[in-house]
């Protein structure tokens, strides 16, 4: 068919039929490419909903954090207080013949055996604010309860103690006389020869001091990382 006979079937049809045929050619090629490009449109869809979503998550994460910041503020002035009220308590030397004094008059009073006081190393802390630390080793030996009000009684004292590397075994219990079980059920007989049962414990006594200016220099110097030479960087 020729270029002639389509140009004249087309001027024989009805308008609304050259309006229709006009339309799907000039839709034609758009509706071919939106076709082509469906798959593509869609995963860049799925992959924008997505992304919103993860935006979504973190702003609302970031407003919760910003909610908490007051509250946040609040709790790190209160820890900073109670480090300035704990620095305070710290001394600046350690008194060893007071300390060694202190342990002996707890021990004395509640009956407590002092087999070892041999103190350490000082030691200086990892953290923030620097301070030197001295465990002191002790072996000990009483009855439980005799020990045990004794650890109460050193962490209680005025400067700062903490009680680490705690072991206890059982040494020789005391002999229960005759008189002493008399009239006593097989019960009470047993639980007053464990509290007579003496046991052996050993631990670290740790104390606690400030550092000197120059200790604290000297702490920083020594952590401080190693400066590079200009002829070592050319080299390299």
């Amino acid at each position: 068919m020729s270029l002639d006979e389509l140009i004249s079937r087309y001027r024989d049809l009805a308008f609304g039929k050259r309006l229709a045929m006009l339309t799907l050619l000039a839709v034609a090629p758009a509706a071919y490419d939106l076709w082509n490009h469906w798959p593509t449109l869609q995963e860049e869809r799925v992959l924008a909903s997505t992304e919103r979503e993860v935006a979504d998550k973190k702003f609302k994460e970031a407003l919760k954090k910003r909610e908490e910041l007051p509250e946040l503020e609040l709790a790190l002035a209160s820890k900073e207080k109670e480090m300035t009220e704990a620095s305070k308590k710290l001394p600046d030397v350690f008194f060893m013949d007071q300390i060694l004094q202190k342990t002996e008059l707890i021990a004395q009073e509640l009956g407590v055996s002092i087999k070892m006081f041999d103190p350490g190393e000082e030691v200086p802390s990892e953290t923030a604010f620097k301070y030197l630390q001295l465990p002191i080793r002790l072996d000990l030996e009483g009855t439980y309860g005799q020990i045990s009000s004794f650890f109460d009684h050193l962490v209680h004292l005025e400067i700062l103690v903490h009680i680490e590397n705690f072991s206890i075994k059982v040494a020789d219990a005391e002999d229960v006389s005759p008189e002493e079980i008399k009239g006593l059920s097989d019960d009470q007989q047993q639980e007053l020869r464990r509290a007579k049962t003496k046991i052996r414990a050993t631990c670290d006594m740790v104390v606690f001091r400030t550092l000197t200016e120059r200790e604290n220099l000297a702490i920083q110097e020594a952590t401080k990382p190693p400066v590079k030479k200009e002829g070592e960087k050319k080299k390299r």
